[in-house]
């Protein structure tokens, strides 16, 4: 059953199959009706409407396409959180948690066992390996971001490390460089055409012919890289917590 409750700030959750669903309203002045749709990495109930006005019909809409959002979140894959005996993709290869609770150095990395070990708490394992990875992220992807900023000779950028759903990366207006920090889960190669995607953005920032040249110039053929995040990326997306995704 399908039932509408008040939820924090107005935002409508969607109670199915015993769990909460939050649904989430998008304004979009180019769209020209309301669009229903399920992220697929996410599981995210969004109703997409061009007004506020429009929005406040998003609940008899989706109410009426019941059937469709429950088939639709049936096909989301299910989350794999971070805990002991886990096993995940950390820079492409197969890697296990392991709990280590007497332990006093926090996370440690043992590439030949590829293990991950964990002190401290059941409880915070999950928070542990995100915070380790994010930070694994950044200087993978630091790494990178120089390596290519000096190729075109420009200064280097500020750069976040998020937990985006929807872009692997992102140039501002102002050149700041955003990323996903869910790159490191996947084959190195992965993050370093991401990188270098989002470095070519500083020098033209439209994807004209011109910046897909300065792409493979910076990269190399980049074909497989752009088809591996179409077909397998959206599973990255199911390792960890959501929470905090922006």
């Amino acid at each position: 059953m399908l039932n509408f409750t008040p939820f924090k700030q107005e935002t409508p959750v969607l109670e199915i199959g015993g769990r909460a669903v939050p649904l989430r309203l998008v304004r979009n002045a180019r769209a020209k009706r309301l669009i229903l749709k399920v992220e697929h990495s996410t599981g995210e109930v969004v109703v997409v409407g061009p007004s506020e006005r429009s929005l406040k019909k998003a609940l008899d809409f989706a109410a009426r396409e019941r059937a469709w959002i429950e088939k639709s979140l049936a096909n989301v894959p299910p989350r794999i959180p971070f805990g002991s005996g886990t096993v995940f993709p950390l820079r492409g290869r197969s890697t296990q948690i392991v709990h280590t609770p007497q332990a006093r150095r926090g996370v440690i990395h043992d590439h030949v066992l590829d293990a991950l070990f964990v002190s401290g708490q059941q409880d915070f394992m999950g928070r542990r390996v995100q915070d380790w990875l994010k930070r694994e992220a950044r200087i993978d992807l630091a790494r990178e971001v120089v390596r290519y900023v000096q190729m075109i000779d420009r200064p280097l950028p500020k750069m976040a490390v998020r937990d985006t759903t929807t872009r692997w990366g992102s140039c501002s207006a102002s050149g700041t460089l955003s990323f996903s920090w869910r790159l490191v889960l996947a084959k190195p190669d992965i993050l370093s055409y991401v990188a270098a995607h989002e470095v070519a953005h500083l020098v033209h920032m439209n994807h004209s012919k011109k910046y897909w040249s300065l792409v493979e110039r910076l990269y190399g053929p980049y074909d497989r890289a752009e088809a591996w995040l179409s077909a397998e990326g959206t599973l990255l997306h199911r390792y960890g917590s959501l929470k905090g995704a922006r």
